[in-house]
């Protein structure tokens, strides 16, 4: 048997398809001379790589067809074609590697239709007279690319457009808000308030009708007067005080209540100027705390670096 390579190489695009570590492993048991490879030795050539994840990519291989196990050792998927005698024409070898070819894109993920799409250039490919490895390599490279460009295009996210002066909520977005108690006079009123703003933003969503929810249900809350209920959104007020509960989940993270009572002055007061209704101000205020504390004293926690100066102030709904 030849030996391996020392540096680990693999094909990119099958990587993507089927995985790193099995990428690597398929490309280590093609590169030995008869095509095989024992568990010991593809241990002794991929130190980086633990037993266990070894194994479960090699059951990986084989559920792919890739490759089979005989006695101790993994060996490349042998493709049962019909034999080709001497007497068959080079078009008949060439029509078994064809199906050799399709039957691996298969196995890859490859869609009939990106190989039918891509029939004249797989039959150029093959009628080269580069080695058949070589040749195998291109081929199945060029068709997980095609595959993977009509996997992309299928799954690409909603644009992102401006909202229109005729914009409406759709048939989903009233019924959540009716559900909610919401009257149907009071979402109609809402509507061109709500179109004003945001096209004076100019701002671009691809989620109209969840804003448009959540305004509305802000809205209400403030129409109804029901903020007073502590499972409903509330306005921040002056004489707002934190359930000494806060104090004690501040406690756990080594923050003195005298620290925590020293920011909740200027904390009401950047909620009281901006408008906002919250149905915990207590999460908030654990947060605003946390992050003050740890903006003062960096060694305490590396999680301020991630961290943007006003995280703190963003409205989370629950």
């Amino acid at each position: 048997m030849g030996d391996f390579p020392s540096h680990q190489s693999f094909s990119k695009e099958i990587a993507e398809t089927i995985g790193l570590e099995e990428a690597i492993i398929f490309e280590q048991i093609k590169s030995s001379d008869i095509k095989r490879a024992s568990l010991k030795q593809i241990k002794k050539n991929l130190t980086f790589l633990s037993e266990k994840k070894i194994i479960s990519s090699l059951y990986k291989l084989e559920k792919l067809n890739l490759i089979e196990k005989s006695g101790s050792f993994f060996w490349l998927k042998i493709i049962k074609t019909r034999s080709i005698s001497q007497s068959f024409l080079k078009k008949n070898h060439q029509s078994s590697f064809l199906r050799e070819i399709i039957f691996q894109a298969k196995q890859l993920g490859i869609k009939k239709k990106t190989v039918r799409d891509n029939l004249e250039t797989i039959k150029k490919k093959i009628s080269s007279d580069r080695k058949e490895g070589l040749v195998r390599d291109d081929i199945l490279k060029i068709l997980i690319m095609e595959q993977n460009k009509l996997n992309r295009a299928k799954y690409l996210p909603n644009k992102k457009i401006p909202i229109e002066k005729t914009w409406n909520p759709n048939v989903d977005a009233l019924s959540i808000l009716k559900s909610s108690g919401v009257s149907e006079e009071f979402i109609n009123n809402s509507i061109p308030e709500f179109i004003l703003y945001w096209r004076e933003k100019n701002f671009k969503s691809d989620s109209w009708n969840t804003l448009f929810v959540s305004h509305v249900r802000k809205e209400w809350a403030k129409f109804t007067h029901k903020i007073n209920d502590k499972n409903k959104p509330q306005l921040m007020t002056d004489d707002w005080e934190p359930d000494e509960s806060c104090y004690d989940v501040l406690k756990l993270s080594r923050i003195k209540k005298k620290f925590a009572k020293q920011q909740l002055a200027e904390f009401r007061i950047f909620w009281i100027d901006s408008k906002e209704i919250m149905t915990s101000w207590n999460s908030k205020f654990i947060q605003h705390v946390k992050f003050k504390w740890y903006k003062k004293n960096p060694n305490a926690s590396g999680i301020i670096s991630r961290l943007n100066d006003k995280e703190w102030a963003v409205d989370i709904e629950n």
